[in-house]
């Protein structure tokens, strides 16, 4: 057994690597990873304010479909699944 401090990634001895739901993933790379999303979500909520002000109310609800879906997404990959816990992976 080697020892490793508490911020180490990849053990030198056997070469696994330390992560979330894979190897390699750790919190930091899952929270870089939901900019685009919030990007993605931020444009889709925009469509829906405009063509709400164009008057379809069905047009802004269908489109709200898929923005509460990626918000929902990115809210998860941001604040959840970081808090998982952190395990070794070969």
């Amino acid at each position: 057994m080697t020892d490793l401090h508490a911020e180490a990634t990849t053990c030198a001895a056997c070469g696994a690597q330390k992560g979330i739901l894979a190897p390699g993933w750790t919190a930091d790379r899952y929270a870089l990873r939901t900019w685009p999303l919030l990007v993605v979500a931020g444009m889709l909520g925009f469509g829906v304010f405009i063509v709400a002000a164009m008057g379809s109310g069905v047009g802004a609800l269908l489109l709200s479909i898929p923005t509460v879906f990626v918000a929902g997404l990115a809210w998860v990959t941001r604040y959840l699944i970081p808090k998982l816990p952190e395990k070794w992976y070969r």
